[in-house]
């Protein structure tokens, strides 16, 4: 069977809804939150862009997971 995008799915209604299982390497290690603007940085760790540049901004300059310190 073929579905295409301008069919809806239909979802019974027994199945009720579950939260699915996240990836951790989709979760920004700063927030604890699903990353939407994924960067990585020198230390080839990946942080959401806004909390990153909210860690630069109050003067850190190591890593927040490593400890590594930060190239420019």
């Amino acid at each position: 069977m073929t579905i295409s995008s301008s069919q809806p799915i239909a979802i019974p209604r027994h199945v009720t809804p579950v939260q699915a299982s996240i990836p951790r390497f989709f979760v920004c290690p700063i927030s604890q939150q699903l990353m939407r603007d994924p960067v990585t940085i020198t230390t080839v760790q990946t942080f959401d862009r806004c909390n990153i540049e909210d860690w630069l901004q109050q003067g850190q300059n190591v890593c927040p997971v490593s400890r590594q310190p930060l190239l420019a």
